[in-house]
C-alpha cells in the first residue's frame, strides 16, 4: 500500500492514509512517532493528493547526475553546485505546475525520497542498525538477528517526582522542554523530555516508555544529555512499575558539554516475564550530588533483540507419530508425541480423493491421524488414544492445523501430568488454534469421540493473540486451595491536596499489567473509592489533577491532566477464576453493515457481574476491539450496549464474537453473529421512480399519518427521515454507525398530536417531506436547510406533499371514541359494543347508505357543576354515604354531519372507573364500602349491580347523565381484617333477573339489575344494609347446633 496525505474535498481538512484499492484507509497517529490504521475509509473520487510532505526548505544541487549535465554542454562542478526552492513548489500527483512568464527554459526530473527517521551526522556504514518501522506489528521473534524496536518519547507517561510527592521542592514533575519555551505532554518540538529540577538529592524521578517487546530482549539504547557537572547519576531501567523489577542500570560520569550520549545497558530479564505482550519500561534516575541542576534529558528508546532469537519451529510428522515417541527433540521449544499411532493419510489416495488444503498459509497434502476416542469432559486421557502430548522446555506457543468432526474439543494444561489445572473447550475445532505454553508444564489435546486430522504442528514464541486457556472461566484448581470468590474488590485511595489559584479535579486510571483499565474524573475531594476490582490482581492507580474548566470532565483533556502520584496494591484473596455470571437471554447482534464495519448490539453483563472490566470484539478470529466499562456510557445499568464493529471483510459472511472479561482474566464468550457486508463501495443516494408518492392524512385521534412509496438503491436502503415543515421527525434508532437520529426503516410514519407544533391545523396547507438514505456514509448534495447533517448519503430532494388529506371513517363502520378530562377518574369503556347500543334502525340504514357516522363517548368533572340540591338527592340515596366524585357521562352521535346527544340506549352499555386515590380507605380500623349512585332525569338511584376490584368499580347503564362515586365506611369487623385501602375481593355475581337480599353495597359483590330499583327502600338504613346478612349467618349456625343436639341425644336414648 501506498502512503499519501491528501485533502477531503467535502471539509477541506488534510490527513494521512494508505491507498487501499479505490478507497484510502485514514491513520492515526503521527508517521514519525506512533501510527496505526484506522477503519475510517475514504473513496479516491472524495480526496485530492497533496504532496507527500510539507517541506520548511528546500535545498536542491545541480547537475547531481552526469548525464544532467551532458545535456545542458556543462562541465560537472568540482564543488556541489547549491541552490533552493521555495516550499510552495512541492505539488501532489496530477496537480498543475505553474510556469511563471519571466522563466525561459523549465526542465523536469524525477526524484527520489528518502525518509530519514533520526537526526544523524557523519554516521558511519558499519554503525547501521536496522530497526522495526509498523508498531501495529511487533516482532514474534521469527529468524532474527539483532532486530531493534524505537518508542518515541512521544509516548512516554507515568511521569513523577518523589522529592516532589515528599514535599522536599515545589517544582513541578518532568516536563517537555524545547529550547526557548516550556510546553505540556504532546506539545513535543525536538523529542526532548526534561526531568525538572532536583535540589533534593536521593529522591528519584522518571517516566515510562509504553508499548516495548521484550521478548527476546538483549540491549537498551537511550541517548542521554546531563545538565549538569556535578556528582553521578544513576539510571534504573525497571519493568512494568517504577518500583519494579530491574532488568538494566547505569552510571552516568559524562560531562554536560558532552551533550547527548547514547547509553547502552544489557538487560536481564526476570524469569517468568511473559513476553507474549508488550510492557513499559520505566526509566528511573537518582542524583548522589548536592546539585539543584537539571538531572538529564532524554530522547527516544531503542531495544536491541538478541541475534540468537528462535525461529519457528515446524514438527516433522510427514511419515507419521509412532505412539510415545518424542518428535522435535532437537527443537529449542518443546516436544510433541501422540499416545496412540497417528497414521499418514495422502488426500489424493482417499476415497473419494480430496485435494490439497490450504491452512494458515500453508499447503498441505496429507494429515496424520490416530482413530481410538480419548476422554470427555476435559479428563487427561490414558495411552492409546488420539491425543497429543506437548511438553516445552521454555515458554513458548503452538500452532496446530488441524480438522475435526467431533462436537467437542479440549486444550488441557497440566503442570504434572496428573491434574488438570486449565482447560480450554468448544463446540467445533477451527483450523488454525493457537495455545501459549509454560515450561516444565504438561499439555494435551483432543476431540471427543473424532478422528482429528492434524496437517501441521508448530512451535514458536509465545503470542499475544494466543487461544488462552482461561477464556472460558473454567478452571479446576487444587482441591486443598482456597475458593474462590465471584464478589468484587473495592480499594479507597487518598492523596495530599494541590494548591492552586483556581478550583481543580482530580482523577484516578486503574491499570492492569500497563494496561489502563479504567479511568474515574471529576472528584472534587481528595479521596475515592475504586470499585469492580477482581480478588488476587496487583493494580497500579495513577492520581491526576486538572485545573476546572469547561467541560467540568477535563481530565480527558491530556493538556490540563497532571500527574501528581501512583501507587500499587494487590487486592486480597487468591487470582480470581470464578466463572461471570451472566444473565438470561443474552443475545448479540449486528445491524447496518456497509463495507467493512457494521453496528454491534449487544447484551449488557457489566451490570449482572461487578467484576467486568469490559468486552472483547473479535472478528472472524481476529481481536478488532477492547471496549472498557468507562468507555460505555452507563455501562453498569444498561441491557443493551451498541458500540461499531470495524475491520470486516467486504461481501462475505463474517463472524463476529464478543467476550466480556475480568482483571484476572475470566472470560465470558457471548454467541457467535454474522453478517454480511457490501461488497462494494455505496456511492449513490436512494432513488424513487417518476411515479412514486408521498400521502399525508389525518387519523381520528387527530395524529398525522405519512405514507410513501419506497426508494431503492445501488446497494440498500437503510432508512428514511420525515419532514414537516421543515422540522424532522422520527424514532431515535440509528440505522447507521455515524447518523441516524430522527429516522425510520419503514415506509409509514405517525406523528403523534401531541408531537405536533401547538394549534397544528391540518385543514391548513403544509409541506410534508420524506428523504431516504442508505447505509453508507459518503455525500451526495442534500438537503440544505432541511438537512442539518450535510455530507451524507441522502436524496436531493426526497418526496413533497403539500396536502393532509381529512380524516374519513372507513366505509360501512362506525367510528367510536371516549373523550375524557384528565380531572376525572380514568373511565374505559367497550367501544365494539357503543355502536350496537346507540345505533338505532335509521341510523344502521344511513350507515348502509355510505352516511358516515360516528359515536362519541364523553366523561366530563361535575364536582362544580352539580347543583347543591342535586347533592343533598344523591346523598339520600344511601344515608351516612359521603359523596367522592361527581362526573358527566355524555354520548354524542353525529350522522352525515348531524350530532344529537343520546340520554338513553336501547342497551346497557359497561363502564369500569379507577377510585381515586383521595377515596381509597387508609384507616386500618374502618371497612368502606363503595356504591355508584346515578341522577337522571331529577331522579337519584343507585346502580346495581357494581363490581369492586383492583382498585376500579365496573357497572353497566343505559342512562347518560351525572354520575357519582359515594363511600359509607364501618367499624371493622373483628376477626375480618382486610388491608387498608384495598377493596375486598369480589364474591360472585348473580343474574340481574334474580336479585339477592344484598344491594350490591359490599365492595367485590354484584347484586341486581342495571335499571332497577333495590329490594330495599332507597332511603334504608346503610347500618341495617350490614347488619342483615350477618343476622342471616347467625341463624344458620344456630340451627346446626339444635341438629347436632338432637343428634346426640337419639344416640343416648
Amino acid at each position: 500500500m501506498k502512503c499519501v496525505r491528501f485533502e477531503d474535498l467535502r471539509t477541506g481538512n488534510k490527513r494521512i492514509g494508505f491507498i487501499d484499492g479505490d478507497v484510502i484507509r485514514c491513520v492515526y497517529g503521527s508517521l514519525e512517532t506512533y501510527w496505526q490504521i484506522t477503519d475510517e475509509t475514504f473513496a479516491m473520487r472524495d480526496v485530492r493528493l497533496l504532496a507527500p510532505c510539507v517541506p520548511k526548505q528546500i535545498i536542491c544541487v545541480s547537475f547531481n547526475y552526469k548525464k544532467h549535465a551532458a545535456e545542458f554542454g556543462v562541465e560537472i562542478p568540482r564543488e556541489p553546485s547549491i541552490f533552493s526552492k521555495a516550499a510552495h513548489t512541492v505539488v501532489g500527483t496530477g496537480a498543475d505546475i505553474i510556469w511563471p512568464k519571466q522563466v525561459q527554459e523549465l526542465a523536469f526530473g524525477a526524484e527520489l525520497g528518502i525518509v530519514v527517521k533520526k537526526r544523524m551526522k557523519n554516521v558511519k556504514a558499519e554503525d547501521y542498525k536496522p530497526e522495526t518501522t509498523n508498531p501495529d506489528t511487533p516482532s514474534g521473534g521469527d529468524e532474527t538477528t539483532g532486530e531493534t524496536w524505537t518508542v518515541s518519547v512521544d509516548k512516554c507517561s507515568d511521569f513523577f517526582n518523589d522529592a516532589v510527592t515528599a514535599g522536599k521542592v515545589k517544582t513541578s514533575l518532568p516536563k517537555v522542554e524545547t529550547k526557548s519555551t516550556i510546553h505540556n505532554i504532546g506539545y513535543i518540538y525536538d523529542n526532548e523530555y526534561n526531568k525538572g529540577k532536583t535540589p533534593a538529592p536521593g529522591y528519584e524521578q522518571g517516566f515510562s516508555f509504553p508499548d516495548c517487546d521484550v521478548a527476546g530482549l538483549e540491549k537498551l539504547i537511550v541517548p542521554i544529555a546531563r545538565q549538569t557537572d556535578n556528582g553521578t547519576q544513576k539510571v534504573s531501567v525497571r519493568l512494568d512499575s517504577k518500583t519494579g523489577t530491574e532488568i538494566a542500570s547505569a552510571t552516568l560520569t559524562k560531562a554536560k558539554a558532552d551533550g547527548y550520549v547514547d547509553i547502552e545497558m544489557p538487560v536481564t530479564l526476570p524469569e517468568g516475564v511473559d513476553t507474549s505482550k508488550t510492557h513499559k519500561i520505566f526509566l528511573v534516575f537518582t542524583s548522589t550530588g548536592s546539585t539543584a541542576s537539571y538531572v538529564a534529558n532524554v530522547r527516544d528508546l531503542t531495544g536491541v533483540k538478541s541475534s540468537t532469537a528462535l525461529a519457528r519451529e515446524s514438527v516433522d510428522i510427514s511419515n507419521g507419530m509412532t505412539a510415545g515417541t518424542e518428535y522435535n527433540t532437537n527443537g529449542a521449544y518443546g516436544t510433541v508425541k501422540s499416545l496412540e499411532d497417528a497414521t499418514v493419510h495422502v488426500l489424493a489416495e482417499l476415497d473419494p480423493a480430496e485435494a490439497p488444503v490450504t491452512i494458515g498459509g500453508a499447503e498441505y497434502k496429507q494429515f496424520v491421524q490416530a482413530s481410538t476416542a480419548a476422554n470427555s469432559e476435559g479428563a487427561i486421557p490414558g495411552n492409546g488414544t488420539a491425543t497429543y502430548v506437548f511438553s516445552p522446555k521454555v515458554d513458548c506457543s503452538v500452532t496446530l492445523h488441524s480438522r475435526a468432526t467431533s462436537k467437542v474439543w479440549y486444550f488441557l494444561e497440566s503442570p504434572d501430568g496428573a491434574n488438570v489445572t486449565n482447560t480450554a473447550t468448544d463446540s467445533a475445532v477451527a483450523d488454525v488454534m493457537t495455545f501459549n505454553l509454560r515450561a516444565g508444564r504438561t499439555y494435551y489435546y483432543y476431540c471427543q469421540g473424532s478422528k482429528p486430522m492434524v496437517y501441521g504442528i508448530y512451535f514458536d514464541a509465545p503470542v499475544a493473540d494466543a487461544d488462552s486457556l482461561l477464556k472460558e472461566g473454567t478452571r479446576k484448581d487444587d482441591p486443598s486451595a482456597p475458593a474462590q470468590s465471584a464478589e468484587a474488590k473495592s480499594v479507597k485511595l487518598s492523596w495530599t491536596a494541590v494548591e492552586n489559584d483556581t478550583d481543580v479535579f482530580y482523577g484516578v486510571d486503574t491499570y492492569v499489567d500497563g494496561v489502563k483499565v479504567d479511568m474515574v474524573d471529576g472528584i472534587t475531594d481528595t479521596n475515592t473509592i475504586i470499585n469492580r476490582l477482581s480478588s488476587g490482581v496487583k493494580y497500579t492507580f495513577k492520581v491526576y489533577v486538572s485545573e476546572k474548566c469547561a467541560p467540568a470532565n477535563s481530565l480527558n483533556a491530556e493538556n490540563n491532566k497532571t500527574l501528581i502520584g501512583e501507587t500499587e496494591f494487590t487486592t486480597e484473596g487468591t487470582k480470581d477464576t470464578a466463572a461471570i455470571t451472566a444473565p438470561e437471554g443474552i443475545s448479540v447482534s449486528l445491524e447496518s453493515a456497509i463495507y467493512t464495519c457494521a453496528q454491534g448490539i449487544w447484551t449488557g453483563i457489566s451490570k449482572d457481574d461487578a467484576r467486568v472490566r469490559g468486552y472483547k470484539i473479535y472478528a472472524n478470529g481476529n481481536l478488532v476491539k477492547t471496549l472498557y466499562n468507562y468507555q460505555i456510557k452507563n455501562y453498569a445499568s444498561v441491557d443493551k450496549i451498541s458500540n461499531q464493529v470495524g475491520r470486516l471483510t467486504p461481501g462475505i459472511d463474517n463472524k463476529v464474537q464478543v467476550v466480556a472479561f475480568t482483571d484476572a482474566g475470566v472470560e465470558y464468550k457471548y454467541p457467535e453473529a454474522t453478517v454480511k457486508t457490501l461488497e462494494n463501495y455505496d456511492y449513490k443516494a436512494p432513488v424513487w421512480g417518476s411515479d412514486a408518492k408521498v400521502t399525508a392524512k389525518e387519523t381520528k385521534d387527530g395524529d398525522l399519518e405519512i405514507t410513501w412509496d419506497a426508494a431503492t438503491d445501488d446497494t440498500a436502503v437503510g432508512g428514511y427521515r420525515v419532514y414537516v415543515d421543515g422540522t424532522a421527525y422520527g424514532s431515535d434508532k440509528y440505522f447507521n454507525p455515524v447518523n441516524g437520529a430522527k429516522t425510520t426503516t419503514e415506509t409509514t410514519y405517525t406523528i403523534k398530536k401531541s408531537e405536533l407544533p401547538e394549534g397544528f391545523d391540518m385543514t391548513k396547507a403544509h409541506t410534508i417531506t420524506v428523504q431516504a438514505g442508505d447505509t453508507w456514509w459518503k455525500a451526495e448534495t442534500t438537503m440544505g436547510t432541511f438537512d442539518k447533517m450535510a455530507g451524507f448519503n441522502w436524496t436531493n430532494k426526497g418526496l413533497t406533499t403539500n396536502e393532509i388529506k381529512a380524516y374519513k371513517a372507513e366505509p360501512g363502520k362506525v367510528d367510536t371514541d371516549i373523550e375524557q378530562k384528565e380531572d376525572v377518574p380514568k373511565t374505559t369503556v367497550d367501544t365494539s359494543k357503543v355502536a350496537d347500543a346507540v345505533l338505532t334502525e335509521e341510523d344502521k340504514a344511513a350507515l348502509a347508505d355510505g352516511k358516515d357516522i360516528s359515536v362519541k363517548v364523553k366523561v366530563a368533572n361535575a364536582d362544580e357543576t352539580t347543583e347543591e340540591a342535586v347533592k343533598e338527592k344523591i346523598a339520600a340515596v344511601i344515608k351516612g354515604s359521603t359523596i367522592g366524585k361527581l362526573f358527566d357521562i355524555t354520548i354524542e352521535k353525529t350522522v352525515d354531519g348531524v350530532s344529537t346527544e343520546v340520554k338513553e340506549t336501547k342497551n346497557a352499555i359497561q363502564f369500569t372507573v379507577a377510585i381515586p386515590e383521595s377515596l381509597v380507605n387508609t384507616d386500618a380500623t374502618k371497612e368502606r364500602t363503595y356504591a355508584i349512585v346515578r341522577i337522571h332525569n331529577g331522579e337519584a338511584k343507585e346502580v346495581t349491580p357494581i363490581t369492586v376490584e383492583n382498585g376500579t368499580i365496573t357497572f353497566s347503564t343505559s342512562e347518560f347523565s351525572t354520575y357519582a362515586i359515594v363511600y359509607t365506611d364501618a367499624d371493622k369487623t373483628p376477626g375480618t381484617p382486610s388491608t387498608p385501602g384495598t377493596p375486598s375481593t369480589p364474591g360472585t355475581p348473580s343474574t340481574p333477573d334474580t336479585p339477592s337480599a344484598d344491594n350490591g353495597n359490599n365492595a367485590g359483590s354484584t347484586t341486581g339489575d342495571a335499571n332497577t330499583t333495590p329490594s330495599s327502600p332507597s332511603t334504608g338504613d346503610m347500618a341495617m344494609r350490614t347488619i342483615m346478612p350477618l343476622v342471616t349467618v347467625m341463624g344458620i349456625a344456630l340451627i346446626g347446633a339444635a341438629y347436632v343436639l338432637m343428634t346426640r341425644t337419639k344416640k343416648e336414648d
